[in-house]
């Protein structure tokens, strides 16, 4: 039980979650609290939180702990506390997405851009209501804050490109790219895309998943003047504008006598998606994904299932959150003539899908008639397709 007044800093209770710990519970019964964000009835070793946004800022949790004795790694303190089970009983991460969602339907219009507004969440409503959760609990409580006595004036953008610190991602040997590179990465991949598989072919239509702002759909159309439809839930919309594409990108698309690019705002993924909009994936002539991040591997599944030509710029890996994902190393051994004897070698020699490189040839095993290129630009750019 911690002190009721919200000032007293006693109340921060630090804990650690460790699935090798022999305290944690991957199977738990936990009561029916009928609370609407609850976990299930029975928690499976699945409910170990493998990202940040299972556990949001300002959620409400309910966790079963344990003592242990101080702990130190890499000269970092670890919480005396171990968590045996927990779970979420109120989500605000999951509020500010039914209200971002209810936001966006109420202020939907017909702007020739967005296919549908259901399923669509407003961007600028999501942060709102998330930063909204997050003032509510670090307003007044700054231990997370480095202190001094001197304010810190911000660089200029000058004086960051000057002392080199503009380009972050490669100082810390990043995956994305400087901003540079990331401006041009979806003009040098549609541009690697017309080449591959042509104007003509991908005439009937291109689907662009985890899409963002539609940055490669509008380089298609101005490259190639090829209709795409980009998916992405977050509808962003600034300075009052009613198209989910800026003003400038508007302009070089008309300019260049191009269809204008459609915005589907829903969740890709090879289940509810698949089941829902599966109109969308047979209409297309290819898919594609620039970083596509955690749906990267569905848009593999799907095109394999509907046998479609597809092109994927692998990013995030995500191994925490995908922890099923083996493959087979290329130098694996060859098959025997006992079945059984082969099966069990192969479940030896198979690799958890860990790093960047493991993910490529954890996607390449899944065709044969799957390529690999190099596309040039800053940051992870090896794309893996399907040719025609």
């Amino acid at each position: 039980q911690q002190p009721n007044d919200p000032n007293d800093p006693t109340r921060i209770l630090k804990v650690r979650f460790q699935r090798n710990s022999i305290h944690w519970e991957s199977h738990h019964q936990q009561p029916n609290h009928n609370h609407s964000f609850a976990l299930d009835a029975t928690v499976a070793d699945d409910n170990f939180p493998t990202k940040s946004s299972q556990l949001p800022y300002g959620a409400k949790v309910r966790m079963k702990l344990v003592k242990q004795q101080q702990q130190q790694i890499d000269s970092i303190s670890m919480p005396s506390y171990g968590v045996c089970w927990w779970e979420l009983m109120d989500n605000p991460r999951q509020d500010a997405i039914a209200l971002a969602q209810q936001e966006r339907r109420d202020s939907a219009v017909d702007d020739g851009t967005t296919t549908s507004a259901m399923g669509g969440i407003s961007y600028s409503a999501y942060l709102q209501a998330r930063g909204l959760a997050y003032s509510k609990y670090n307003s007044q409580n700054k231990v997370f804050e480095t202190s001094s006595d001197e304010p810190k004036e911000r660089a200029t953008p000058k004086q960051r490109k000057r002392e080199g610190v503009d380009n972050i991602d490669n100082r810390g040997g990043g995956i994305h790219g400087d901003k540079r590179a990331k401006a041009l990465r979806a003009k040098l991949f549609a541009a690697w895309l017309l080449e591959t598989y042509t104007k003509e072919f991908m005439q009937q239509g291109v689907l662009d998943v985890a899409g963002g702002k539609g940055a490669l759909s509008i380089e298609l159309a101005v490259q190639g003047q090829l209709f795409c439809t980009w998916i992405d839930p977050f509808v962003r919309r600034s300075g009052g504008q009613k198209s989910s594409i800026a003003k400038k990108d508007m302009k070089r698309i008309r300019k260049a006598d191009a269809p204008m690019p459609a915005h589907l705002p829903r969740y890709f993924n090879n289940r509810k998606f698949v089941e829902e909009s599966s109109r969308y994936i047979e209409s297309a002539s290819l898919l594609i994904g620039l970083h596509p991040d955690e749906c990267t591997e569905d848009i593999v599944d799907v095109a394999l299932a509907f046998q479609k030509p597809f092109a994927v710029v692998p990013c995030c890996v995500f191994p925490g959150l995908f922890p099923n994902r083996y493959y087979i190393p290329t130098n694996a051994s060859t098959m025997s003539n006992n079945v059984d004897e082969d099966k069990r070698e192969k479940q030896h020699e198979s690799k958890f899908v860990q790093s960047y490189e493991d993910f490529i040839s954890y996607l390449l095993a899944k065709d044969d008639r799957l390529k690999m290129a190099t596309l040039p630009f800053e940051g992870r750019n090896q794309v893996i397709y399907l040719p025609i």
